[in-house]
Formats: structure tokens, sequence, C-alpha cells
């Protein structure tokens, strides 16, 4: 009897599970982290097939992302089919209707470091591709790729971030990865990016920059993280309630780069930076308020800006034949002599190290502009305001880079503006 019933339960469960539940394989399922290879289409269709549904608000890219996830639970909610964030075999049929078509079991599962095959391999600046993209995602885990997007291509930013994780892990820094980094980084334990003393290079610079901002330091950058470095930080990280070690992980840049970061009280009024700023001049009438000491500066900006005109616009680009936005924007300050880290328009717009203009009557030759798309309130575009009411950009919807004037589109979807410390 016993045995009966067991044999009864375990029937009435396979009754009451959903069939669902038995009938789809993974390679019938698209999820978090899979990506299109060998020339498949089945994460870009899905993308596709969600944007025109309006659930999928960017350009397909056949990498399923947190973007493509969000965009699977939220057509999951609305069509009433249980909401995990995958789209198997019920979800695609929801959205693709009478086009439905199976995936085959040939479909070979893509995305993950897991796809990258490190014996005797290098990547290098130029490389694009899978390996790449698999490359920034460890990156970024460990804190060295500090790029919004996973862009595939081997370029500055991902430059810079394989010298950061060379340093931080005794490589030489050559910015080329060869199989054994490769193998440590995405098969072994490697170190989180972290700045400490002895270190040297932009990021040491762009870090005394922002300590001398905030105060905890009053010497000119160097790119070198010696002792005035570290008691700087210590200083800081005491008077931010930070654990007092004098380096600079996660936690500490976190809070070193907000808004929140608190100044050093103890020398306000000194040379530390926490003396009142002189007042700054107004602008004068043609926008050409500079002040004397940095409009050499603003100048070659813009100069050099105007240079690149008409050059195309490619995404996730910074230079010298192509650009993106915010690409433009950080090759002209790099190649004037501006040490600043590449970043999104978004993160630009969140500098606090540069002062905010609050209104557009405000503008002087050589500002940041920043603006929201048509659909939403994230930053999503910046311009360099070049006066007479006119701005300077990479723009895909004239596929290069152009002058626009500074009203309709433009002046509707205007969220702020910064001016650089020159």
């Amino acid at each position: 009897m016993k045995k009966l019933a067991v044999f009864l339960i375990l029937v009435m469960a396979v009754i009451l599970i959903p069939m669902s539940a038995f009938a789809a394989e993974r390679y019938e399922i698209l999820k978090l982290g899979d990506r299109d290879e060998s020339g498949d289409k089945y994460v870009y269709d899905l993308q596709k097939a969600l944007k025109e549904k309006g659930y999928f608000n960017v350009k397909p890219t056949g990498y399923y992302g947190n973007i493509t996830q969000n965009a699977v639970i939220a057509f999951q909610r609305d069509e009433g089919i249980r909401v995990d964030g995958k789209a198997g075999p019920e979800v695609r049929k929801h959205l693709f209707g009478s086009d439905y078509e199976p995936i085959p079991s040939s479909r070979h599962i893509g995305g993950g470091t897991s796809s990258v095959k490190v014996d005797n391999m290098e990547l290098r600046s130029g490389d694009k591709g899978n390996a790449v993209s698999d490359l920034q995602s460890a990156l970024k885990k460990y804190g060295y790729y500090s790029y919004d997007k996973i862009t595939g291509y081997f370029g500055p930013i991902t430059e810079e971030a394989v010298k950061k994780f060379q340093r931080s892990n005794g490589f030489r820094e050559s910015g080329v990865m060869h199989d054994k980094e490769l193998d440590l980084l995405l098969n072994g334990s490697p170190k989180y990016y972290v700045m400490s003393r002895g270190d040297k290079g932009d990021d040491i610079e762009i870090l005394q920059q922002r300590l001398n901002a905030l105060g905890f330091m009053d010497t000119s950058p160097t790119g070198f993280f010696g002792k005035k470095t570290e008691d700087a930080v210590k200083a800081f990280q005491k008077a931010n309630s930070l654990k007092v070690d004098g380096k600079v992980g996660k936690e500490t840049r976190g809070v070193l780069y907000s808004d929140s970061a608190q100044k050093d009280r103890e020398n306000q009024g000194t040379s530390g930076g926490n003396t009142a700023p002189a007042p700054t001049p107004s602008p004068s009438k043609g926008d050409l308020g500079s002040s004397s000491d940095d409009s050499d500066m603003v100048t070659k900006f813009i100069n050099l800006a105007k240079t690149m005109l008409n050059k195309p616009y490619v995404y996730a680009t910074e230079g010298p034949e192509t650009f993106d936005c915010s690409g433009l924007v950080y090759y002209c300050l790099k190649n004037i002599g501006y040490k600043i880290s590449r970043m999104s328009s978004r993160g630009y717009a969140a500098l606090s190290s540069w002062k905010d203009v609050k209104d557009k009557s405000d503008l002087r030759k050589g500002d940041l502009v920043f603006f929201r798309s048509s659909s939403g309130d994230t930053i999503t575009h910046i311009a360099i305001y070049i006066g007479g009411g006119q701005i300077l950009h990479a723009i895909p919807s004239e596929g290069c880079v152009y002058i626009s004037t500074f009203t309709g589109y433009w002046d509707k979807y205007f969220v702020s503006a910064k001016r650089i410390n020159f």
C-alpha cells in the first residue's frame, strides 16, 4: 500500500506541474548573458520584436543584457505569462504570433566568459567581436572598465582598463591582453581595481585632481601615488566615515566621485582648495565671457572640435576618425592636455568638480550641454556650446560631427550644462 501511495503521489505531481516546465530545452531559451553567434539572430530578432511592441527602447544588439531582460519581464506581465525574464517558446509564441519559429537544437549558446578560449590568444587595440565583449564584461566585473556599454570594440577605454588590470595584478602595462593575463581574468581570481601607493597613471592624476578639489591635497597632480597622495586618501576616508587604509578601492571611489563627498573641513581657508572661489566674470554679449585664465584652453577646445566637423558618427568610438557624442568631448579635452576619463554623457553631467550652469542664457563658449531623449528623462546626449546659439556635437541623426542651432528639438530636450574647470 505504501508503494502504491507513493506512486499515486508522483503521478498527481506530474499531472499538476505545467507541461511548459518540461517543454523547453536550454537551446530554446534565451536568457541573461546570451549572445548571438555564428550568424544567428535569435536575440537580435527578439529585441527587434520587443522594440516594435514598445518594450525595448534601444537599438537591437544581439546581446541579452539587463535592458532585454527588463523588456521581457514587462512583456510577460502584460501577457499574463510566468515572469522570469527568460524568453522561452511560450514568450516567443506570444511575441511573434504567426511568425513564430522554434529555435533548432543546433543553436550555439553564446555569452559569458566561457566562450573565450585563451590559449595562445591576444587581444589588442582595434580588435572587435565577442571575445572583446567578454573581456570588457570581465574587466567591468572587477572594476577596471568604467564605460556604461559593452561595445565589443577594443578602443582607448578598453586599453586603459587593461593597463589598470595589468598594473594591479603584477603584469607589464602593455595595454595588450596576453593569454596568461586573460586566463587569470576569465578563469582565475584577479585583484579588484584598487589605486594604492606606488601606482602611476592618468587615473592617479585624476584622483589627485579630485582630492585637490575637495581640499585634501594642495599640490599639483603628478600622476604618481606617493606618500602625500596616500595621506590625502586617508584624510578623505576619515572625513567620509570609510575604512582608513590609504587605498582607493570600489567603496572609496564610489564616494570620492559622488556629489555627497565630504570636503576637508579642517583645511578650509587654506591652500587646500576650500577657499572661497574668486568671482567669475559675467559673460559679455556675443558669448565671449570666458575668464582670461581659461580663454586659451576654451579656444583650443572649440577649435580642435571644429576640425572634426563632418567626421562620421560611430557609436562607442572616440576618434580620431569616428566619434560618438561623449567620445568627441573626451578626444578634444584629452588632446588639448586636459586630463579626464572617458565617460558617457550622463557621467560627464554628474561630475561635481565642474560648475553647474543653471540656465541656457548663462552659457559661455566651451560649456558642455546635456540633453535627454524624447522618450525619457535620462541624459543621453552631450554637445559643446560654441557661442552664437550653436552647439557642436557628434550626432547619429546627421551621421557625423555637426553644428546645430540651439533651438527647436535641442531647446525642448535641454536638461543641464557644465562649465569645465580649465
